[in-house]
C-alpha cells in the first residue's frame, strides 16, 4: 500500500537534503568496513546465518547509544529529502531503508579483519533512523526564523550532546555530593580550561542571540548554564569542574556586556579562534622528533573507547562548526570562512606531530569541511519547503 501511494503521487526530492542524506551513507558504509581487510578464514555457516544466529544476544549500553547517534542524521534527512508524503509514508520508508542498509553493513562485517556482525546493531541504527525519521517529521512545521538558523539548532544541540553525555540521571544523594566536591574542597581553576569554557560559553550566547534576539539571549544563556549545571551534577558518572562552573558564569557576565555591542559578535569570534588554537598547541611542549601524520579520516574515532569517541565527536562537531559560523557571522563569506576553518585546523594538526599525546591526523580538517558543507546545505530556505524546491538567491544569511 505504501509502494503504491509511492508512486501514485508525484515525486518531488529536496535536493539539499537529499545530498546530505547521501553524504551520511558514505559516512556509514566508510565506518562499518573500516579497516577494509578482509578475512582470510571465515565462519562457513556465512554472514546471515551468523548474524541471525546472535538475534537475542545485546551488545554494551555504549555500542547501542552510539549505533542509534550513528544512524538518526540518517533517518532524519532522507525524511527531510521526502517533502510531499504523509509522515507515516516517510517514516516508513526511512526507517526501513535504515534497516536494510545496517543489515548488509552488518552482513559484510562478517569479512572484515576486527570487526563482529551484531543483530543488536542493526536495533540500534533502525531505532536511530526511525528516531530521525521522526524528528524530520516533527521539523517540518516548526520555524527557526531565518533560514540559517537552522544550523544555530545543529551546533547548540551538538554542545549539549557533548556535555549531557550519557544522558543517564541517577536518584543518588552521594552522587550529587561526589560532584559538588571539586567545586567545593578542591576548587583548582587551571587558565586553559577557564578560558576555553568561558569562550565556549560566550560563542553559546552569540547563537542564542541569533534565534532570540540579544535581549532574550541573555537571559536565556544565564537559564541555560544553570540547567546544565543541574544536569550534570545528576547524570551518571558526571563531575563538576570547577573551571566549568566560574567560566560559565564569567561568560554569562561577560556577554550581558558584550550583547550590547555592535561589534560584539566579532571579539567573541576573535577569542573562539584563539582558543581552538590553544586547544590544539596543548600542552605546549614540543617534541624535537615528529610522529608520523596519520592520513587515514577518522582512524582515533573508529579504533579509540566508544565513550570517549561520542563526547569527542559532539565537542568537534560544536567546535569546528561554530569556527566556520562565526567568522560568516562576522562578514566572511562562506567560502572564505570554510578555507580559514580548514587551513587553520589543518596547520595546527601539522604541528601537533611535534606534541606529546596528540592525535596528529587529518580528521578534523576532513569535519570541518563537512560541517560548511551542511551549513551551506541547510541555510537555505527550501529546506522548509514541502513542495518541490525554488532555487534561493543567498544560501546562508551573514
Amino acid at each position: 500500500m505504501c509502494l503504491v501511494t509511492m508512486m501514485d503521487k508525484k515525486l518531488y526530492l529536496d535536493r539539499r537534503s537529499l545530498i546530505i542524506t547521501l553524504g551520511m551513507l558514505v559516512i556509514i558504509i566508510y565506518a562499518s568496513l573500516y579497516c577494509f581487510r578482509i578475512r582470510s578464514d571465515t565462519d562457513p555457516a556465512g554472514p546471515f546465518r551468523t548474524l541471525l544466529a546472535g538475534w537475542k544476544t545485546l551488545t554494551k549500553p555504549s555500542d547501542v547509544l552510539a549505533n542509534i547517534l550513528f544512524y538518526l542524521p540518517f533517518g532524519f534527512f532522507l525524511a527531510r529529502s521526502l517533502t510531499t508524503f504523509r509522515s507515516a509514508i516517510t517514516v516508513s520508508f526511512a526507517t526501513s531503508n535504515g534497516f536494510l542498509l545496517s543489515f548488509a553493513m552488518e552482513s559484510l562485517q562478517f569479512y572484515i579483519v576486527g570487526r563482529n556482525a551484531a543483530m543488536s546493531d542493526v536495533y540500534a541504527d533502525t531505532a536511530g533512523a526511525l528516531l530521525g525519521s521522526i524528528a524530520a517529521c516533527l521539523s517540518r512545521g516548526f520555524s527557526f526564523g531565518r533560514p540559517g538558523n537552522r544550523f544555530v539548532v545543529l551546533l547548540l544541540a551538538s554542545w549539549l550532546g557533548g556535555r549531557l553525555f550519557p544522558y543517564v540521571p541517577v536518584a543518588d544523594l552521594h552522587k550529587y555530593w561526589d560532584a559538588l566536591k571539586p567545586l567545593i574542597f578542591a576548587p583548582e581553576l587551571p587558565p586553559m580550561d577557564l578560558f576555553r569554557h568561558a569562550v565556549a560559553w560566550m560563542a553559546i550566547g552569540v547563537l542564542l542571540e541569533a534565534l532570540l534576539g540579544a535581549a532574550r539571549s541573555r537571559t536565556a544563556l544565564a537559564s541555560l548554564l544553570t540547567a546544565v549545571l543541574f544536569a550534570r551534577i545528576v547524570i551518571i558518572n558526571v563531575v563538576l569542574a570547577p573551571a566549568e562552573v566560574v567560566g560559565g558564569v564569567a561568560a554569562v557576565l561577560a556577554w550581558a556586556l558584550l550583547s550590547r555591542l555592535r561589534v560584539g559578535a566579532v571579539i567573541v569570534t576573535i577569542l573562539f579562534v584563539i582558543s581552538v588554537v590553544l586547544q590544539g598547541l596543548e600542552p605546549f611542549r614540543f617534541t624535537s622528533t615528529a610522529r608520523a601524520f596519520g592520513w587515514v579520516p577518522f582512524r582515533s574515532f573508529l579504533t579509540g573507547p566508544i565513550q570517549l569517541a561520542i563526547v569527542s565527536f559532539f565537542e568537534k562537531v560544536f567546535i569546528y562548526g561554530c569556527l566556520v559560523w562565526l567568522l560568516t557571522r562576522s562578514g566572511c563569506s562562506w567560502f572564505a570562512s570554510t578555507a580559514w576553518g580548514a587551513v587553520l585546523v589543518m596547520t595546527l594538526r601539522l604541528m601537533q606531530v611535534y606534541l606529546p599525546g596528540r592525535s596528529a591526523e587529518i580528521s578534523d580538517a576532513v569535519m570541518v569541511l563537512i560541517i560548511a558543507g551542511i551549513m551551506r546545505l541547510i541555510s537555505d530556505a527550501s529546506f522548509d519547503q514541502r513542495s518541490k524546491p525554488q532555487r534561493a538567491s543567498s544560501p546562508i544569511p551573514s
